[in-house]
């Protein structure tokens, strides 16, 4: 018998039963993850536990975000070094926005973003956006925008 603890944000899900099953409820999680981070950001995703008995081998399995990005925005922040820059902060989060399954943004989005994760605010969010726009690195749609593959890239 094996035990799978996850926690996203403020929703959490434990569960016991043999290997096979569990890992295979871990794979159902994992591609629910965006749609959670939606729901309830997080300022920080824990990664999944399983435990076994103490008569087996160790075996631990451990989610994996599939876009090679770190698994909190502050994380991403640092490891693209966006911390500094505004415009470029503005761009690394919605990079990790849309990575997380959000197709269209919006600068509230990005705000609220940066809030969830203990960040200092932008100034403007908006300017910040139009400076991406100039560059082609995103490109608005209404009342949202999307970041364009140029503009993933220069991440």
């Amino acid at each position: 018998m094996s035990k799978l603890e996850i926690q996203i944000g403020e929703i959490k899900f434990s569960v016991e039963g043999d290997e096979k099953w569990l890992s295979e409820e871990l794979e159902k999680i994992i591609t629910k993850v965006p749609e959670l981070l939606r729901i309830s950001p997080p300022p920080q995703v824990k990664p999944a536990k399983v435990s076994t008995p103490k008569t087996e081998p160790a075996k631990t399995s451990t989610a994996t975000n599939t876009s090679n990005t770190a698994s909190t925005l502050a994380g991403f922040l640092k490891e693209k070094s966006a911390t500094t820059s505004q415009a470029k902060k503005f761009l690394a989060t919605a990079v990790y926005l849309h990575k997380n399954g959000m197709d269209r943004i919006s600068t509230r989005d990005v705000s609220k973003a940066l809030k969830d994760a203990r960040h200092t605010k932008l100034t403007n969010p908006s300017d910040c956006l139009n400076q991406q726009v100039k560059k082609g690195y995103c490109e608005k749609d209404g009342a949202s925008f999307y970041v364009t593959p140029e503009g993933e890239s220069s991440i």
